[in-house]
């Protein structure tokens, strides 16, 4: 038998959802999901589906903002509308402007540029507009890529989902609020609306899952479903009781399927079906605790530290995810210390942002008509946008790091033109080529014959681009740079089967396209990384990483080398002469990371930024004998490594100034060091026969 306090409980759950009053079960579901979000963002392993967490606040958000919309002035469209999306901009927009100014001065200050930061100013551009999901999902990286966990705002993406399901959502809760009560056929479109729209977007995600990733982790269409399930549920609320009996056994339930989806989500099959734990979970969750008063659960959950993390979880989503970049780039996040410097920090400017900017706005300002809400804070949004605009503009000048020193760190630029002398101008132009690109420089005035340098290789070609730029200003040479992104050409340790279908169409054409432009004595120049890293970026490997790659990579060199002489076979029927680069020294550590007082302690420079030379000329000699198995009188091998590695110890930075930038790629300085000795190297090999020596 059920006791009053029960009956009380309930009645009084039901008339707070329907009366806009505070429910504490969301809090709770709220405390549980952010904090899943931020332990997998510290340590993946620690939870490896907490990134579900997300889909937990989605479905909440759907809950919520029917529960609120119940209040608004439904008189007309534009009312109804204008006083949602007013709510709405003073909800979201304060602290989300607030920390992303933060982020985008942050940035600027500490994080060098480079292709581990090369999207973080356009994500958190886009966010400024609620846009950054669908600027990750063309131009970025899928959430799980390395290069996303040093962008400090690329957690803005599910608010860019959110604020995307704004766009919509109103239209349809209004048609239901106005029809749902007639009596004719319109009832039936009132009711079935949002049902339809949720089960199109969870079909739609299951296709994207299979087939684009990406584009299902990402956007609104795919993630719709989890929204609207939230939605679903109010609706469902609104037209039954509570009932008398508390629902432990379905809360438990719930809180298991939750946990199912914290625990045992996986990237390769996410949102759909993973995402069905985690979002019928909350669903139930939130079902139980309002329409049967709570119970036990919801109790055990509603301890103090839980209730505080859960009123502040907008605010500690939004400033979890940058501390936990910006610690990347500083001091790592990888020691007991720093992660709890980062929890320190992350509570701190919780708080802060919930009692100074977070709470005076949402509780604020209502007297002000919502147009003129809604103008002011487009207003604002964007001032700022244009603000951090006008601060990366000037990125080089404020920069604490000692990467600002553009011309000594980065290879210059492609684009531009130049004059030389006055009879003889140089130009540079980009143009795609092949689902890649190709950067031309043409000489035109200048006296005598052009001889053509094409440069075609990984991106290791373009790290190249100060030393090209300087031989077209100053040499006879023409230049075309090819290079398509993840298509590596004649590395001659990948076989060509080993790539897709895309980089194998890629490579027929750079051939073609060469062998129709070829002239006699036209060079070819062939630089790429033919050795396994012993680092990236963002991560030095382990002893048995680097072996296991070796491995790999020697078991495929004897068909990729006999691949690379068929294809060049071609290309020496022109008269073309091809270049080799052989080996350069690489590093553990990158040296744009581990250069500055605030960040060489990461423990990403732990392994230093020097190698033995002995080691590294045993480490690249099984390349080198690949190498001279294609050489001949018209396959030269050029070897910058004596002038990189001139003593006992190869060392990427030398007497203060880099040669390398990251642990592989050449800086600007060692460009313009290894300038004299490719010019002469191109000298003796045009050179006729006798004069050469």
């Amino acid at each position: 038998m059920n006791s009053p306090r029960m009956r009380t409980d309930a009645k009084a759950a039901q008339l707070s959802a329907r009366a806009g009053g505070h429910l504490t079960a969301i809090d709770a579901l709220r405390a549980v999901a952010v904090l899943a979000v931020m332990v997998f963002h510290m340590q993946p392993s620690w939870l490896p589906g907490g990134f579900a967490g997300v889909d937990v606040f989605l479905v909440i958000s759907g809950y919520v903002i029917s529960r609120s919309m119940l209040q608004l002035d439904s008189s007309s469209l534009l009312r109804f509308a204008a006083a949602f999306y007013a709510r709405r901009a003073r909800r979201i927009l304060p602290a989300l402007l607030v920390c992303l100014m933060v982020i985008c001065v942050a940035t600027i200050l500490i994080v060098p540029d480079s292709w581990l930061a090369s999207t973080n100013d356009d994500t958190a551009a886009s966010a400024f507009w609620g846009l950054s999901n669908y600027f990750m999902m063309h131009y970025g990286d899928p959430y799980f890529a390395p290069r996303v966990d040093f962008n400090p705002s690329a957690h803005t993406w599910s608010l860019g989902v959110e604020e995307q399901f704004y766009w919509l959502y109103p239209l349809v809760f209004f048609a239901w609020l106005k029809l749902r009560t007639r009596t004719d056929a319109a009832r039936l479109i009132a009711h079935s609306m949002l049902a339809s729209l949720t089960l199109a977007s969870l079909g739609y995600s299951a296709y994207l899952t299979a087939s684009f990733p990406a584009d299902a982790y990402y956007s609104l269409p795919s993630r719709f479903w989890e929204l609207g399930a939230g939605a679903l549920l109010f609706q469902l609320h609104e037209n039954r009781t509570a009932t008398q009996r508390p629902r432990g056994a379905q809360l438990w339930i719930s809180f298991a399927l939750i946990a199912a989806g914290f625990v045992f989500s996986r990237e390769s099959a996410f949102p759909v079906p993973w995402g069905l734990a985690a979002v019928l979970g909350t669903a139930g969750a939130i079902d139980g605790a309002i329409m049967a008063g709570g119970g036990r659960p919801v109790r055990v959950l509603s301890s103090a530290p839980l209730m505080w993390i859960g009123t502040r979880s907008y605010s500690l989503y939004l400033w979890h995810w940058p501390v936990y970049a910006l610690l990347r780039w500083t001091a790592g996040l990888e020691t007991v210390a720093t992660r709890i410097a980062a929890l320190v920090m992350i509570a701190a400017l919780a708080e802060a942002s919930y009692r100074w900017v977070e709470t005076p706005f949402r509780r604020g300002f209502r007297r002000i008509p919502p147009l003129a809400v809604i103008a002011s804070a487009l207003t604002c949004v964007l001032v700022l946008w244009y603000s951090a605009g006008v601060l990366e503009a000037h990125r080089r000048r404020l920069s604490l790091s000692v990467t600002r020193q553009g011309q000594i760190w980065h290879p210059a630029g492609w684009m531009g033109a130049d004059s030389p002398g006055a009879t003889c101008h140089v130009s540079r132009f980009y143009q795609p080529f092949a689902g890649g690109g190709e950067w031309q420089s043409h000489r035109s005035g200048c006296q005598g014959h052009n001889v053509q340098l094409f440069v075609a290789g990984d991106s290791h070609a373009p790290a190249y681009n100060t030393l090209l730029i300087r031989l077209t200003r100053e040499q006879p040479y023409d230049v075309t740079l090819y290079f398509r992104s993840a298509c590596d050409f004649m590395t001659l340790n990948v076989a060509l089967h080993a790539h897709t279908p895309a980089c194998r169409h890629y490579f027929a054409a750079l051939l073609d396209d060469i062998a129709k432009r070829a002239r006699p004595g036209d060079v070819l120049f062939l630089p790429a990384l033919r050795l396994p890293r012993l680092g990236n970026q963002w991560a030095t490997y382990s002893a048995r990483t680097v072996q296991d790659t070796w491995q790999e990579l020697r078991a495929a060199q004897p068909t990729a080398v006999a691949e690379a002489a068929q294809g060049l076979k071609l290309l020496e029927a022109r008269g073309l002469q091809v270049v080799l680069e052989a080996p350069k020294p690489i590093f553990p550590s990158p040296p744009f990371r581990c250069s500055d007082w605030f960040n060489r302690h990461n423990p990403v420079c732990a392994a230093g930024l020097s190698m033995p030379r002995a080691k590294m000329l045993a480490y690249r000699a099984p390349v080198l004998h690949a190498m001279e198995r294609l050489k001949d009188r018209q396959v030269s091998i050029w070897d910058p490594f004596d002038i990189l590695c001139p003593h006992a110890t190869c060392e990427a930075i030398r007497q203060g100034i880099p040669l390398f930038f990251d642990g592989d790629h050449l800086s600007g300085y060692g460009n313009e060091l290894l300038y004299p000795s490719f010019l002469e190297f191109l000298r003796a090999l045009q050179a006729p026969p006798g004069l050469s020596g």
